[in-house]
């Protein structure tokens, strides 16, 4: 119950924005920032609560969104550094989230709650997005996603659904007027059905 109470948090775009305004530029911040974030969640690591670090994103799957999603606009991608923080209670994927929350130079600009709206597939998790701050005044948007342990052993066994709709859909919407369009609208109605 208490993990289907996190507030949705989602500002308008223009206040989920990088502070660098090319891919490459973006590159070099995350490797300055990557490894103090990931020194910071590793302290919170234990027997029950697991870190992940996503690594990087690619620059091939970067440049994909760039082009389908942010017209290019390199400052608004927000999960170029990712990580999973994985608990076996739900008590502990709060107190690990309000415990980010009380760092110096943390702030939690956007949370997407999917234990409170899951996905078609049944999916769940807590999708946010931290705005950190480095010495020098760099800051940089990254994406911690919150997952009950349990959540993510049935998601592998129904990860094979989402591939299909994956395969599927651009056969589904092959020789429409834009195809890229309405492939989005139908991924969008269904995440949000």
């Amino acid at each position: 119950k208490k993990l289907q109470e996190v507030r949705d948090v989602r500002p308008p775009d223009r206040e989920l924005r990088q502070q660098f305004s090319t891919l490459r530029e973006g590159y070099v911040l995350c490797k300055k920032v990557h490894p103090m974030v990931w020194k910071v969640l590793q302290s919170i690591a234990g027997s029950s609560v697991q870190v992940l670090d996503g690594g990087l994103k690619t620059e091939k799957s970067a440049e994909r969104k760039l082009e389908k999603e942010y017209d290019g606009d390199a400052s608004r991608l927000k999960d170029l550094v990712r990580f999973s923080i994985i608990a076996e209670e739900p008590s502990l994927l709060l107190a690990t989230m309000q415990h980010l929350e009380t760092l110096e130079g943390w702030k939690m600009i956007s949370c997407k709650n999917k234990y409170a709206s899951p996905t078609p597939l049944g999916y769940r998790d807590v999708n946010t997005c931290f705005r950190v701050s480095s010495l020098g005044n760099d800051d940089l948007l990254i994406e911690i996603q919150f997952h009950l342990k349990i959540v993510i052993e049935v998601k592998e066994k129904a990860h094979k659904f989402y591939e299909n709709i994956r395969v599927e859909l651009p056969k589904i919407c092959k020789g429409s007027a834009d195809q890229d369009k309405l492939q989005a609208y139908i991924k969008q109605r269904l995440d949000n059905s």
